[in-house]
């Protein structure tokens, strides 16, 4: 272990004791003679004879620590210098402490005890020098260098410039890669005028620098050597040049800069390409900034001609690297534009400030980009540019569109265009913005301004407008243009009874398009809202028409909530109906926002949209389940009314739902920002995974945790992160193993589990980047050939049962300070110690065997029933999908339009799932569709509205559970609402005993009927919601739900809890499908969900080791069943790569790869060919081939109830047309891909 260096100042040395004698001259006192020992450095000694003393004094005490640190045993050591500055507290002492703290790893308490140093002795170097250590370690960059700062300063005060040098180079020996320590040297060496060296190690702490640390820290350091007067123009230039050759443009502009404020401060920045040996180009952004920046310290006859060169340099600078997407860098040069200075008066660039705000723009920044653009709307009308500030004003209500400032100088500028062309549409445009300004003003209480507007516009117009000519947005009818009159559009009071022999879902969503119209009208006025233009505007009727979508979004809240919960104490808080419709707007504008920072998703990941992932991490963050926002999803899209209608209802809580509110309103672009980058563990980790990890935690960050495959080892990996993530702010993270395919499975795991929007498909070379977060992935032969350049702070290395090789183990000596390997369980005693001296001792165990007896591998046969919906309005559900049938066939070839919405991406629609894309875009960039568009958006919501209030069949259900009960079974039966269960069990409680329901509303002790139905040989136990509950269920041996189609691995391991193996008779799980009625069925949209659906069980049936089969007889479902296949066959041929709803993109090439990284795909060939090309090959046998081809990583598994996780395997039986014959060219067209 590295030892901290002593203070040079507190080197414990004397003991109130003469140690002078020799060993005769002593006496033959055991305090002489432990004195004597120490003073002869032999410290065994010495403990052993103070062992023998009774109460011994303060100074054997502080011998005996002393001769502890000496022989290394710190933690003793530790022991008395604690008991002892407790009785006599001293800086002394404290080093000591805080030393061995230090050496010990424990950063946090070392911390702690330097900043008590500091406090007792300010002007002591030593201490800040320790203190940048520890806090280097804690990856506090930041206040490492401020210490490191500090030490320097008081060194060079002190004039303890060797003691500096001794203190920094023992530092480095403990953290070679220390940039803070490694700069102080440099800087140490320069003072001493060692300038080789100094200049050798400026070097390398600069490229620590470039590498690791903030801007900011780099702005620090140059103040210092300021004030030092140490200066190095080739270094910074050097160093300048290689940042810009490493993407690092921000620090390399800062280290440009740097050289020429030195060039300045002399009086040679004329002379700079000379000095610094940086080669001019006439073509490089570089050579006329720096142009730029000489340019204007240099005097000119005319200073008009200083402010056109310089302006002229900075420009061509910007426009360069705009064209390279180098924004920092535009960025600088707008705001090296703005300090151009002339006789004390600034001379900013206009059109480079509205270069920086159009940047800033892009990039969420509003607030910041609306002030730009503003500051550029002065300019331009400094300099009269009438036609450029209209343009910036029209650029600036995009930032901030409410701000009646900016209404009023686009006014001003329309006016002076109308003045000197007379152009009508200017004036009116003029006319048009001062009255948006002034009521804007008045609106916000400056009544002053508002009526200057009115001024303005009584001086420009006489007569008054009684008709609109608006071009429509977008493509729309009768050749995108549409006159008006106002007197022809409809009333509130004629909107609505328009609307009136519609269903309330579908006019709620009809409601919803026309208020977002609105609003769209009053951000541009280039849309014409529906509803009558009054002699007060559009504002009277549509005021009249949020009251009324208000009031009826309420009325379906409280109808959905009584139907599932008997519960109405959240619909009447008034503030909460107040706050909704400026909720609605505020949630509009960021889904408009997030809407653009969509991105394409792989087969095998639940596709999450950034507007889901934010709602999601929003709800994380108020402590709440983020499930909600998924069974929203699930009944409409993000952003809808019904959407939200659904979270409401899922969220209850009338706290929740007015923080929730609260939050969505006042959340802006960058904080939305900051919300996607800040990576969040989206799921609840289970018990077993939360034990793994305080394990390891609890071993320092150390150890080898043996988990059963499918219990969740990559989670456990996760929370590790998090944790660590939380605590610092800051963490670096390498996965390491022997398979790249284990890697990629890693990184699509990351990106899918913590939230993070980035392109899951690009391979493990790719790290993940977001929120202070940095993930590589590595394979242990790319570590092998230089580990010391693969530092890191977390270090994961999974599979570790796989290798304890030579190389192995090389790989493994790269730097880290936490280290976790994650293994099946690890055989052989030689392989164990191997590991053990590498990665810390095997500090979790959860082999098979435990998992199932703990119910988290639950094992039961999975048997799926699919059963048609028990639609009240089954004609009415009929008629709905005829409609909606007929109405795609009529405009999925509208081709200008879809290649428009698309942006010429495709010119027709294949099915309603591309139908429903291309009206998100037109949601969010503002186009107004066409009536039938939306009339088949309004239809498609209600339909879908239909389904998800209706319940699934009961009766097949009654008739399952009576049929156990006769036989004497114990059942626990899964619901939906209290009043389905009320409904089972007033139907079984006449011919059964032992029928027990329990819900929220349930009268008596819920936890009193569950004793007693534990307690009772056979039964069934009825409830609602209870897998949500936390409720401690007994055993049954049957599980029945019908509940919902949620087939997630959380579900049936919940499950898997309740039901257990009985006199070796595995227990049945059975679970219910709801689909539309045969009459009612829309090809696409519900044979794909169905397929989704039975992918989903055959998925989670095989990570948990059981098998699930469809049960049906019904030739309807079975004809329903081989269209969906078919159809899925077809799609998959035209495509290649097929979009799902849930699952993303369907690739073939990442499904099979696991097969072909186990050596299975030979195996499965192998006993494909046995077969009759015409066998059709069910669900559970090929289950069981997949099965059999794997290998098996437990030896007390049997091989039909391995686990393997293999997303969507089921997929390859589908596209093979359940052939052997079609699954066989599947495989082979990707082993002749691969090769």
């Amino acid at each position: 272990m590295a030892i901290a260096p002593s203070n040079y100042k507190y080197e414990i040395q004397e003991y109130n004791i003469n140690l002078g004698q020799s060993e005769e001259q002593l006496n033959q006192s055991s305090e002489s003679k432990a004195i004597y020992y120490h003073s002869q450095g032999d410290f065994n000694k010495a403990l052993e004879i103070i062992e023998t003393i009774n109460n011994p004094n303060y100074d054997l005490i502080l011998i005996k620590a002393d001769s502890y640190l000496k022989i290394g045993r710190h933690e003793k050591a530790l022991e008395l210098y604690q008991n002892l500055n407790h009785l006599h507290p001293s800086n002394p002492l404290l080093e000591k402490i805080a030393s061995i703290n230090y050496n010990l790893g424990e950063n946090e308490t070392a911390l702690c005890n330097y900043n008590g140093l500091i406090e007792n002795d300010p002007s002591n170097p030593y201490f800040y020098a320790m203190k940048a250590s520890v806090c280097f370690n804690l990856i506090n960059d930041s206040e490492s260098i401020d210490a490191y700062i500090t030490s320097i300063r008081e060194f060079v005060n002190n004039k303890d410039l060797e003691a500096a040098l001794d203190v920094y180079e023992h530092l480095l020996t403990i953290n070679p890669d220390d940039a803070g320590a490694l700069f102080s040297k440099s800087v140490i060496q320069y003072e001493l005028n060692n300038n080789n060296e100094s200049n050798y190690n400026m070097d390398i702490a600069l490229e620590l620098l470039i590498k690791y640390n903030p801007i900011e820290n780099l702005y620090k350091l140059f103040d210092l050597t300021d004030e030092l007067g140490y200066t190095n123009l080739n270094t910074w230039c050097s160093k300048s040049k290689k940042c810009f050759s490493v993407n690092k443009n921000k620090m390399g502009i800062v280290f440009l800069d740097r050289v020429l404020e030195l060039l300045k401060q002399n009086g040679q920045m004329s002379s700079f390409f000379d000095i610094v040996n940086y080669e001019p180009e006439q073509n490089n952004p570089f050579y006329f900034y720096v142009e730029g920046k000489i340019m204007g310290t240099q005097s000119f006859n005319k200073p008009e001609d200083k402010i056109k060169k310089v302006r002229r340099a900075y420009k061509k600078a910007a426009d360069f690297w705009e064209y390279e997407d180098k924004i920092e860098l535009v960025q600088h040069v707008c705001n090296e534009s703005l300090k151009l200075e002339i006789d004390g008066k600034t001379y900013p660039t206009p059109q480079l400030c509205t270069k920086n705000a159009d940047l800033l723009l892009a990039m969420g920044h509003k607030r910041k980009a609306a002030d730009a653009y503003m500051k550029a709307m002065q300019l331009y009308e400094q300099y009269r540019n009438w036609s450029e500030m209209e343009i910036c004003c029209k650029k600036a209500l995009k930032a901030e569109a409410k701000n009646p400032y900016i209404y009023e100088k686009q006014a001003k500028a329309c006016k002076f265009a109308y003045n000197r062309n007379r152009h009508q549409n200017k004036k009116n445009q003029a006319i048009k913005l001062y009255e948006k300004a002034a009521q804007l003003y008045n609106k916000s209480g400056n009544h002053e301004d508002s009526n200057k507007c009115i001024d303005e516009v009584a001086k420009i117009q006489n007569e008054k407008v009684n008709k609109a000519s608006i071009p429509y947005t977008g493509i729309s009818c009768k050749k995108n243009i549409k006159t008006v009159s106002f007197e022809e559009a409809p009333t509130y009071d004629e909107f609505l009874k328009d609307l009136s022999s519609y269903s309330d879902a579908r006019t709620l969503a009809i409601s919803d398009d026309e208020l977002l119209i609105y609003q769209m009208y009053k951000e541009n006025q280039n849309i014409v809202p529906t509803l009558r233009h009054t002699g007060a505007g559009y504002y009277t009727e549509y005021r009249k028409l949020e009251h009324f979508f208000t009031n009826l979004f309420f009325q379906m809240f409280r109808e959905r909530i009584i139907s599932i919960s008997e519960d109405e104490y959240v619909i009447d808080d008034k503030k909460l109906r107040d706050n909704f419709l400026q909720f609605r707007a505020a949630a509009d504008n960021n889904l408009k926002y997030l809407f653009y920072k969509n991105s394409d998703y792989y087969m095998g990941t639940i596709l999450s949209t950034p507007a889901i992932l934010f709602f999601k991490k929003l709800l994380i963050k108020m402590g709440m389940c983020p499930g909600v926002v998924d069974k929203a999803k699930t009944v409409a899209s993000p952003g809808s009314a019904l959407f939200f209608l659904e979270l409401y209802i899922n969220l209850k809580d009338i706290s929740k739902l007015q923080e929730f509110q609260q939050k969505i309103s006042a959340t802006n672009e960058d904080e939305i920002d900051n919300v996607l980058a800040r990576p969040v563990l989206m799921l609840n980790p289970w018990e077993h995974q939360k034990e793994g990890l305080n394990s390891w935690l609890s071993n320092k960050g150390f150890g080898i945790l043996e988990m059963a495959t499918a219990t969740g080892k990559t989670v456990v990996g996760l929370m590790a992160i998090q944790k660590l993530l939380e605590k610092y702010g800051r963490l670096h993270v390498r996965i390491l193993t022997h398979s790249k395919a284990i890697l990629n499975q890693w990184r699509r795991e990351v990106i899918d589990k913590f939230g993070i929007l980035s392109n899951p498909s690009l391979e493990h070379t790719t790290p993940v980047i977001s929120g202070g977060l940095q993930i590589h992935f590595n394979t242990i032969q790319s570590v092998i050939r230089s580990p010391s350049s693969y530092r890191t702070d977390l270090l994961i290395v999974d599979e570790v049962h796989h290798g304890a090789g030579y190389e192995f183990r090389n790989a493994l000596s790269l730097q880290s300070k936490w280290r976790m390997g994650l293994s099946a369980t690890v055989e052989g005693q030689t392989k164990l110690s191997v590991l053990k001296r590498n990665l810390g001792p095997v500090v979790y165990n959860l082999d098979v065997k435990k998992a199932i007896s703990k119910g988290i591998l639950p094992k039961f046969r999975w048997e799926v029933h699919p059963t048609y919906l028990s639609i009240v309005e089954v004609n009415q559900f009929d008629k709905l999908s005829k409609k909606i049938s007929s109405i795609f066939s009529e405009i999925s070839n509208d081709r200008k339009l879809i290649k428009d919405l698309s942006k010429n991406k495709q010119s027709q629609m294949n099915d309603l799932r591309d139908f429903v894309k291309l009206c998100e875009f037109a949601r969010y960039r503002k186009i107004k569709l066409p009536d039938n568009w939306n009339k088949l958006r309004g239809l498609l919501q209600e339909r879908k509205w239909i389904v998800h209030k209706s319940k699934p069949k009961v009766d097949d259900a009654v008739k399952l559970a009576s049929k156990y009960l006769q036989q004497k079974k114990k059942i626990v039966l899964f619901t939906m609402d209290i009043a389905t269960c009320e409904n089972i069990g007033n139907q079984l409680k006449p011919l059964f005993s032992n029928v027990f329901v329990i819900h929220s509303q349930a009268r008596g002790n819920v936890y009193n009927l569950i004793d007693k139905f534990k307690r009772a040989d056979s039964g069934i136990l009825i409830g609602a919601k209870m897998l949500d509950e936390g409720i401690d269920i007994p055993d049954a041996e049957i599980g029945i739900n019908v509940s919902s189609a949620d087939t997630r691995l959380q579900l049936v391991q919940r499950i898997g809890r309740v039901l257990r193996r009985k006199e070796g008779k595995q227990p049945i799980f059975h679970h219910y499908v709801a689909l539309p009625s045969p009459g009612a069925h829309i090809n696409c949209e519900d044979n794909l969900r169905y397929m989704e659906e039975i992918s989903s069980i055959q998925d989670t049936a095989m990570r948990i080791g059981s098998k699930a089969s469809v049960e049906t007889k019904d030739s309807h479902f079975i004809n329903l069943k081989d269209d969906a296949e078919s159809m899925v066959r077809q799609r998959f041929e035209n495509h290649k790569n097929m979009p799902m709803f849930d699952y993303g993109t369907l690739q073939v090439e990442n499904i099979l790869e696991p097969f072909y990284r186990h050596g299975a795909s030979t195996k499965i060939i192998s006993e494909l060919e046995k077969m009759s090309s015409k066998y059709k090959i069910s669900d559970e046998e090929w289950a069981s081939i997949v099965r059999r081809a794997f290998p098996k990583e437990e030896s007390n598994t049997k091989e039909e109830e391995k686990a393997l996780d293999i997303p969507g395997y089921w997929w390859l039986l589908v596209l093979g047309n359940r052939s052997p014959k079609g699954i066989i060219s599947l495989f082979q067209k990707y082993m002749a891909l691969n090769n």
